[in-house]
């Protein structure tokens, strides 16, 4: 019974956890130059000051300057494990939770 309710954790632990590549949008195949570039246009997006509020696109609507915010500080926490080589291998490998254990 220990076993089932540690795999139902892990599980719960998984879906709620942030594919970083989702957030900039971007392949995990992806290069440097690729994800820099995503980062560049997800982050124009999503900047709190150029964003109070208005229509993205034809499918996204950002509400108000805090969840422009919020989005905008998930966009450079990605960028910032994805663009340095040794956290992207960290992620890649065991999860957000392991790079913040390397980032202390």
């Amino acid at each position: 019974i220990n076993t089932c309710y540690l795999l139902m954790g892990l599980v719960l632990q998984l879906a709620l956890a942030v594919d970083m590549y989702k957030v900039l949008d971007c392949s995990s195949a992806s290069d440097q130059a690729e994800i820099k570039r995503a980062y560049r246009k997800q982050s124009l997006l999503y900047h709190p000051d150029k964003n109070p509020g208005t229509l993205i696109s034809f499918y996204k609507f950002i509400v108000g300057d805090e969840e422009a915010a919020s989005k905008f500080a998930e966009i450079a926490r990605a960028y910032e494990i994805l663009s340095d080589e040794t956290k992207r291998q960290i992620y890649d490998q065991q999860g957000e939770e392991e790079v913040e254990r390397f980032e202390q």
